[in-house]
């Protein structure tokens, strides 16, 4: 946990923490998902997840930044293959570092389970950060909107911020 003077940035379980000052927030934290049932999250919420995610990442007060979620690889997956995206990473190497993520999720498998079939009935495939869903998902932004930088535009994250998150994440100090 990043102190109350550091210039951090926390996604976690669908709510951005920012410690030290940001635009976004009041200094301390601020939450972009608010929901009655945060257990469960609709279309329209992950897009404002995804838009306020990556705006707070063009805010250079809020680097160094840390993306999470309760399991790493749905809400981080689709967040960090923006983020990949905007930088120009090509959509192999996307779905590629998306992949990695299954290792990661070996060890808490069986709280996956538990938590995404025996508690929501979903299907056990969705325990899995397998390719092939960062694949179709890439080619659903593809050819529904042209491509990703498309996309986060019809979202409301801009050309401009686009490129201030390049640029902050690929400038060295």
């Amino acid at each position: 946990m990043a102190s109350a003077n550091s210039d951090r940035v926390c996604i976690h379980n669908w709510r951005v923490l920012c410690h030290g000052k940001s635009k976004q927030g009041n200094g301390r934290h601020g939450s972009i998902y608010r929901s009655s049932r945060p257990d469960l999250m609709d279309p329209l919420d992950l897009e404002e997840f995804k838009k306020h995610g990556l705006k707070l990442l063009t805010d250079k007060n809020n680097m160094p930044a840390m993306i999470n979620c309760a399991h790493g690889k749905d809400r981080t997956g689709i967040l960090s293959a923006m983020v990949l995206s905007v930088l120009g990473e090509t959509e192999e190497n996307i779905i590629t570092d998306y992949a990695l993520s299954q290792e990661g999720l070996l060890p808490i498998r069986d709280r996956v389970f538990k938590e995404v079939v025996e508690r929501y009935y979903w299907d056990k495939s969705f325990c899995d950060a397998n390719p092939e869903n960062m694949r179709m998902l890439l080619n659903y932004l593809n050819k529904t909107y042209g491509s990703v930088k498309d996309y986060l535009v019809s979202i409301g994250f801009s050309e401009e911020e686009q490129e201030i998150l390049r640029k902050n994440l690929l400038e060295h100090e």
